[in-house]
């Protein structure tokens, strides 16, 4: 397979109502609403955005749009690829931005309605720009502050006094309450940043079996590959865990 070069390759897919049936149903396995998971898949595709170029961009906005029109797409989605050269299975293992792909693969998707999409703002911008009923529209995602941990939450609707949002946790039965400049904007990986390395006496938050993400003090430096020391804030229990359960907050 590494020795295997791609010539040119088209993918065409036309939705006749597939995606509206589909992607509700989906939605409600997970117990949440269609729109929200929307706005996870367009979260996903927005975290590729950051310091791309023109190429890139159009690609993204192409099934953003799509992903937009899920209930009557505007005519079909088409992905084209043809390689500037020949392009090995190890080469495209080897990169490492969405970039280098597009320019190797010589990759073009395209559909008809396509829209501009806005750049992904940071968490604070995301929630400072949406005040009131506006920011908490129903479906939509945070992550916010509920017994000791950070939880993942879908928004129900505004309180009536529009200035606090009522959610749903995921996966939960339970209701919280709060305002929207006390959330985090929702991403697939959890609340805040990755953290790179495991340094002691960093404040972190760490995730926990229970779907909470809880926060706590690294106790120990950990070389990269191994697992990180940690003791939850709440309760003082110590546990060595992996660095991709281990975020931080901006």
């Amino acid at each position: 397979m590494n020795d295997a070069s791609l010539r040119t390759a088209t993918f065409l897919f036309e939705d006749r109502s597939l995606l509206s049936k589909v992607l509700p149903a989906a939605a409600k396995m997970q117990g949440i609403e269609p729109v929200a998971l929307i706005l996870m898949s367009k979260a996903v595709l927005a975290g590729l955005r950051a310091g791309q170029g023109n190429a890139t961009l159009a690609a993204l906005d192409a099934l953003s749009s799509y992903l937009d029109d899920y209930q009557q797409p505007k005519g079909p989605l088409r992905v084209t690829l043809n390689p500037p050269g020949k392009t090995s299975a190890a080469e495209l293992s080897a990169m490492t931005t969405p970039d280098e792909a597009i320019k190797a693969l010589g990759l073009v998707v395209s559909y008809a309605g396509t829209k501009p999409q806005a750049p992904a703002a940071s968490a604070k911008t995301a929630l400072a720009s949406a005040p009131g009923k506006a920011g908490c529209t129903p479906g939509a995602r945070f992550f916010v502050v509920h017994e000791e941990a950070w939880w993942s939450v879908t928004a129900r609707e505004a309180s009536k006094s529009g200035d606090r949002c009522i959610a749903r946790i995921d996966g939960g039965a339970d209701d919280v309450t709060f305002a929207l400049d006390e959330a985090r904007a929702w991403t697939i990986d959890g609340p805040g940043k990755p953290v790179a390395k495991c340094s002691s006496g960093d404040k972190v938050l760490v995730a926990f079996k229970d779907g909470g993400w809880y926060p706590s003090k690294v106790i120990g430096n950990a070389a990269a590959g191994t697992k990180c020391p940690i003791k939850y804030d709440s309760d003082d229990s110590k546990e060595s865990v992996d660095l991709k359960r281990v975020r931080r907050l901006d």
